[in-house]
Protein backbone atom coordinates (compact mmCIF):
# COMPACT_ATOMS: atom_id res chain seq x y z
CA UNK A 1 0.00 0.00 0.00
CA UNK A 2 3.14 2.27 0.68
CA UNK A 3 3.59 4.26 -2.74
CA UNK A 4 6.49 5.94 -4.10
CA UNK A 5 5.78 9.12 -2.99
CA UNK A 6 5.69 7.99 0.93
CA UNK A 7 8.93 6.43 0.28
CA UNK A 8 10.28 9.41 -0.62
CA UNK A 9 9.25 11.59 1.96
CA UNK A 10 10.73 9.00 4.13
CA UNK A 11 13.73 9.46 2.78
CA UNK A 12 13.76 13.27 2.61
CA UNK A 13 13.21 13.21 6.16
CA UNK A 14 16.00 10.57 7.10
CA UNK A 15 18.13 13.07 5.33
CA UNK A 16 17.56 15.57 6.73
CA UNK A 17 17.29 14.46 10.27
CA UNK A 18 21.02 13.17 9.47
CA UNK A 19 21.99 16.65 9.07
CA UNK A 20 20.02 18.32 12.26
CA UNK A 21 21.94 15.74 13.65
CA UNK A 22 25.71 16.31 12.82
CA UNK A 23 24.19 20.20 12.99
CA UNK A 24 23.60 18.88 17.06
CA UNK A 25 26.90 17.30 17.37
CA UNK A 26 28.69 20.32 16.14
CA UNK A 27 26.99 22.33 18.62
CA UNK A 28 27.53 20.33 20.98
CA UNK A 29 31.29 20.48 21.07
CA UNK A 30 31.32 23.79 20.82
CA UNK A 31 29.20 24.32 23.78
CA UNK A 32 31.29 22.45 25.51
CA UNK A 33 34.65 24.05 24.41
CA UNK A 34 33.13 27.59 25.20
CA UNK A 35 32.16 25.73 28.74
CA UNK A 36 35.64 24.31 29.76
CA UNK A 37 37.23 27.52 28.40
CA UNK A 38 34.90 30.14 30.62
CA UNK A 39 36.01 27.06 33.56
CA UNK A 40 39.41 27.35 33.09
CA UNK A 41 38.94 30.99 33.29
CA UNK A 42 37.30 31.37 36.16
CA UNK A 43 39.69 28.75 38.22
CA UNK A 44 42.59 30.83 36.80
CA UNK A 45 41.52 34.04 37.68
CA UNK A 46 40.85 32.80 41.07
CA UNK A 47 44.27 30.87 41.67
CA UNK A 48 45.55 34.14 40.58
CA UNK A 49 43.79 36.09 43.16
CA UNK A 50 45.02 33.44 45.39
CA UNK A 51 48.78 33.81 44.69
CA UNK A 52 48.35 37.77 44.49
CA UNK A 53 47.11 37.94 48.00
CA UNK A 54 49.86 35.63 49.34
CA UNK A 55 52.48 37.17 47.76
CA UNK A 56 51.28 40.78 48.99
CA UNK A 57 51.02 38.81 52.55
CA UNK A 58 47.59 39.75 52.33
CA UNK A 59 46.10 36.39 53.74
CA UNK A 60 42.51 37.35 53.40
CA UNK A 61 42.47 37.93 49.75
CA UNK A 62 44.54 34.70 49.04
CA UNK A 63 41.77 32.70 51.04
CA UNK A 64 38.83 34.21 49.47
CA UNK A 65 40.39 33.55 46.15
CA UNK A 66 41.00 30.10 46.73
CA UNK A 67 36.95 29.70 48.24
CA UNK A 68 36.05 31.70 45.13
CA UNK A 69 37.68 29.77 42.94
CA UNK A 70 36.65 26.13 44.60
CA UNK A 71 32.91 27.37 44.71
CA UNK A 72 33.22 27.64 40.72
CA UNK A 73 34.89 24.25 40.20
CA UNK A 74 32.00 22.78 42.60
CA UNK A 75 29.30 24.88 40.73
CA UNK A 76 30.56 23.82 37.57
CA UNK A 77 30.34 20.51 38.05
CA UNK A 78 27.02 20.65 39.29
CA UNK A 79 25.38 22.73 36.91
CA UNK A 80 27.31 22.31 33.07
CA UNK A 81 25.71 18.81 32.85
CA UNK A 82 22.22 19.63 33.93
CA UNK A 83 23.26 22.90 31.07
CA UNK A 84 24.17 20.44 28.63
CA UNK A 85 21.22 18.47 29.20
CA UNK A 86 18.55 21.15 29.26
CA UNK A 87 19.79 22.75 26.27
CA UNK A 88 21.37 19.89 23.74
CA UNK A 89 18.91 17.35 24.26
CA UNK A 90 15.33 17.59 23.70
CA UNK A 91 13.77 14.90 25.33
CA UNK A 92 10.86 14.85 23.14
CA UNK A 93 12.77 14.29 20.17
CA UNK A 94 12.09 10.40 19.22
CA UNK A 95 8.37 10.56 20.06
CA UNK A 96 7.94 13.87 17.62
CA UNK A 97 9.88 11.53 15.01
CA UNK A 98 7.44 8.70 15.17
CA UNK A 99 4.42 10.88 15.80
CA UNK A 100 5.35 12.10 12.34
CA UNK A 101 5.87 8.85 10.57
CA UNK A 102 2.04 7.85 11.84
CA UNK A 103 1.37 11.26 10.39
CA UNK A 104 2.65 10.24 7.11
CA UNK A 105 1.52 6.98 7.32
CA UNK A 106 -1.95 8.61 8.09
CA UNK A 107 -1.72 10.73 5.01
CA UNK A 108 -0.75 8.32 2.75
CA UNK A 109 -3.92 5.69 3.51
CA UNK A 110 -6.12 8.70 3.36
CA UNK A 111 -4.92 9.21 -0.01
CA UNK A 112 -5.63 5.60 -1.07
CA UNK A 113 -8.86 5.47 0.31
CA UNK A 114 -9.86 8.64 -1.41
CA UNK A 115 -8.37 7.43 -4.47
CA UNK A 116 -10.06 3.97 -4.35
CA UNK A 117 -13.47 5.82 -4.02
CA UNK A 118 -13.13 8.38 -6.95
CA UNK A 119 -12.63 5.09 -9.40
Amino acid sequence: MLDRNIILLFKKHAEQYEKKEEQKRGLKAKFFRVAVASLGLLIVTSCAIAIAGMYNGNLEIAISGALAGLVQVLVAVIKIPSLIAEYLFNKDEEKQHIELAKEMLKQNIEWHKFKEERS
